[in-house]
């Protein structure tokens, strides 16, 4: 990753204490001269984002007007115990409050809630032209496009084979199996790699917001509840039941040491990685693939007929459209499921092989360590060592 181009801390001066809204907007544009429509938007939602995480900027008129309409009489109880509780949430979260638009279940509340300044001016002055915005659209159709025909990175980045699969499975198990010092972030970010692979979560979700439990009869299935980026409110306390990668006994206790570390949100490295190649589209793609290899083992739908794209995205718990532009560009290559049958189910004509069988049961006893260890405060063996 290159230099970052905005000092973010100092735009956001400029902007804020001094005034100067149009100076920056034509900064930030010049210095994006050539780059595309979608990374002029992006910037321009990044330092907007970094003054919300200001507290002093909120403005404290606007403060006393959510707080009045918090106190009224004559809301209906939900909206009131929201509002109420958005008086002591920090400023990012009053201002997503505002423009998700089905914070308040009543319409008309939530547009005047819309309509208070809860940040100090000239924060709303700041904002990408409306025409970059539209363009942005455009851009991000071409972005999708050309990560679907595996030609906005390198190829490798897209392709992973089942051995490979079965390695870092055996790893991440066996991570979270082991005894460390999980106070420790070089130790806690290498479990969270971990538990996003074998559960398929997102990291925030891990690291605070998920709650879990067991679902009988079925090990390899959970139930969660606290899932980031649902915009809908009320589906905070719904459960849903997802797939595991991993035992559920497995996974308790690795999400019980990952909370021993107190992460930050959006702070997650410390040290070197566990799985490099991986990202956090990486193991959402990932895990959606084997999982649904593994669909017989973990049980998930297995009374139900469905598409693979419909499983797919019911595991990561999204809507169809985001699982197929972000979470299915990856090529994951399934076993030859036929050599896992029995001999006398080999010999029949016409039979399956591969994913179209469903899933072998996986040998786990076979663990894979990387130099014979695993990595602790004191580095994968004695002549590398990783950095707290």
């Amino acid at each position: 990753m290159g230099p970052r181009v905005f000092d973010h801390k100092e735009m956001a001066a400029r902007i804020m204490d001094d005034g100067d809204v149009d100076g920056a907007i034509k900064h930030v544009l010049g210095m994006l001269s050539g780059k595309d429509n979608k990374t002029k938007y992006s910037t321009f939602r990044n330092i907007r984002a970094h003054i919300l995480r200001q507290e002093h900027y909120r403005s404290e008129e606007g403060y006393q007007q959510l707080r009045e309409m918090a106190m009224r009489e004559n809301l209906n109880p939900t909206d009131r115990s929201l509002l109420q509780t958005l008086l002591f949430k920090p400023l990012h979260f009053m201002r997503w409050a505002q423009v998700c638009k089905r914070y308040l279940s009543d319409y008309d509340l939530q547009q005047e809630l819309q309509e208070i300044k809860i940040v100090k001016d000239p924060f709303y002055e700041f904002d990408c032209p409306g025409k970059i915005k539209k363009m942005s659209k455009e851009d991000e159709a071409v972005h999708v496009a050309t990560n679907h025909q595996h030609a906005r990175k390198p190829r490798e980045h897209y392709l992973f084979s089942s051995e490979e699969i079965d390695d870092m499975v055996r790893i991440a198990t066996d991570y979270i199996k082991s005894e460390m010092d999980w106070t420790r972030k070089c130790n806690s970010s290498r479990l969270l790699e971990c538990l996003s692979l074998l559960t398929g979560r997102r990291k925030w979700e891990l690291c605070s917001t998920m709650k879990i439990k067991t679902v009988p009869n079925f090990p390899y299935q959970a139930e969660i509840a606290g899932i980031a980026k649902v915009i809908d409110y009320k589906k905070s306390d719904i459960w849903f039941k997802i797939p595991l990668l991993a035992p559920i006994d497995v996974i308790i206790k690795g999400i019980t040491n990952l909370r021993v570390f107190g992460h930050i949100m959006g702070k997650y490295g410390g040290g070197a990685k566990l799985f490099p190649k991986m990202t956090h589209t990486h193991y959402r793609n990932v895990y959606a693939d084997r999982a649904y290899e593994e669909r017989q083992k973990n049980g998930f739908h297995a009374d139900e007929s469905m598409s693979a794209l419909e499983w797919r995205r019911s595991a990561l718990v999204l809507d169809m459209r985001t699982y197929c532009e972000r979470y299915a560009t990856m090529i994951t290559d399934a076993k030859d499921n036929e050599r896992h049958l029995e001999p006398d189910q080999q010999d029949k004509p016409r039979s399956l092989s591969g994913s179209a069988c469903g899933s072998p049961q996986y040998d786990m006893h076979d663990s894979v360590r990387c130099g014979g260890q695993y990595p602790d405060e004191s580095g994968w063996d004695h002549d590398q060592r990783l950095s707290p």
